[in-house]
């Protein structure tokens, strides 16, 4: 917990740019800097299951993930 604590605060007064930077980065597994679809599908899942579990939804499935992405694509 506090080691996300101290994340929030290190990206806290980064510009936005700097802030999808660390984000991507996180995501991109092999640091090739380009997004995989398998990344982008983690990516999703991630994110939509964190926004689902503040809306008391339930965890986003991988299928869920995997139509996000296509979209996104």
């Amino acid at each position: 917990m506090l080691e996300f604590i101290c994340g929030l605060a290190l990206i806290s007064h980064s510009s936005l740019k700097e802030k999808c930077e660390i984000i991507f980065g996180l995501y991109d597994f092999d640091k090739n800097r380009t997004m995989t679809k398998n990344e982008l599908i983690i990516l999703v899942k991630t994110v939509l299951t964190s926004l689902n579990a503040m809306c008391t939804r339930g965890e986003c499935t991988i299928a869920e993930a995997e139509i996000m992405a296509d979209n996104i694509l």
